[in-house]
């Protein structure tokens, strides 16, 4: 059964015309060329979503590392102890964070911003056929 896209009414048999509201109804290629449409825009759609979740999750964690070094306040008291209790990898981690994580989180923040805008021009761009 096929429907009016004008007017939403059945249409009945092979009429070209719509008998409610006189329009043309498409024929089968037209049909299909519109559900290409839909799909194609539906995987475009996808491509930016998957780029704005990547962006946000790189995103938030550099906010993360940040805030992490903003309130980091362990003492070199503490390091000392906790690698005399043999926790050397949190000591290496605290201490790397220390040494690079200022530029790892801005790196961080810069990538997510660049796949958020890699994001809009997947949603804009049409693919190549």
């Amino acid at each position: 059964m096929i429907h009016c896209r004008n007017c939403g009414k059945e249409i009945l048999g092979n009429n070209q015309f719509c008998i409610h509201c006189g329009a043309k109804v498409p024929v089968d290629g037209d049909v299909q060329s519109c559900a290409v449409k839909i799909n194609k825009s539906a995987d475009i759609y996808k491509k930016g979503l998957i780029w704005f979740v990547f962006a946000a999750f790189i995103g938030i964690t550099g906010v993360v590392l940040k805030l992490y070094l903003l309130f980091e306040t362990t003492s070199q008291a503490t390091l000392d102890y906790m690698k005399w209790l043999g926790k050397t990898g949190k000591v290496a981690m605290i201490l790397f964070l220390r040494e690079y994580g200022n530029i790892l989180g801005w790196l961080f923040i810069l990538i997510a911003i660049g796949l958020f805008v890699g994001g809009i021009v997947a949603k804009r761009k049409p693919d190549k056929q």
